[in-house]
């Protein structure tokens, strides 16, 4: 079903759902305020989270601590938004990134470029897409 979701209605909204679900999100920011509430409900198997506001510090911050919540999950999918723009370290003022429950990961297939035929496309149709690099382990 479709909900609007914010911090105050998550707890009640998961509490709807019930089986293996896979959530998508894009709130505008508040995805920072509900993470921890939903970082650990068991029958997510997915997230799909746009996180805006790269380009502050404070937002930085937050999307580390994001990352280190969902650590039960595996970052499956990242895609860079093209309606903002880029920090001074190259990285997009917001990334849309796809997470699934590691335990349904099999495997440890990495790849080291980002988009992929057939799926990606630019958020702004009339913008250049924002190009994703990898590297390390």
């Amino acid at each position: 079903f479709k909900e609007n979701v914010s911090k105050y209605n998550i707890d009640e909204i998961l509490n709807k759902v019930s089986g293996s679900t896979f959530l998508k999100m894009d709130i505008e920011g508040a995805e920072y305020d509900i993470i921890s509430n939903i970082a650990n409900a068991k029958h997510l198997i997915g997230i799909t989270a746009e996180f805006h506001n790269l380009d502050f510090d404070f937002r930085r911050a937050e999307f580390q601590s994001v990352l280190e919540q969902l650590s039960d999950y595996k970052i499956v999918h990242i895609h860079a938004n093209n309606f903002g723009g880029i920090c001074e370290d190259q990285l997009p003022h917001t990334l849309q990134i796809s997470f699934l429950k590691k335990e349904l990961c099999e495997g440890n297939q990495k790849r080291y470029s980002a988009y992929l035929e057939g799926l990606d496309s630019p958020n702004a149709l009339n913008s250049e897409e924002y190009m994703l690099y990898f590297t390390g382990e």
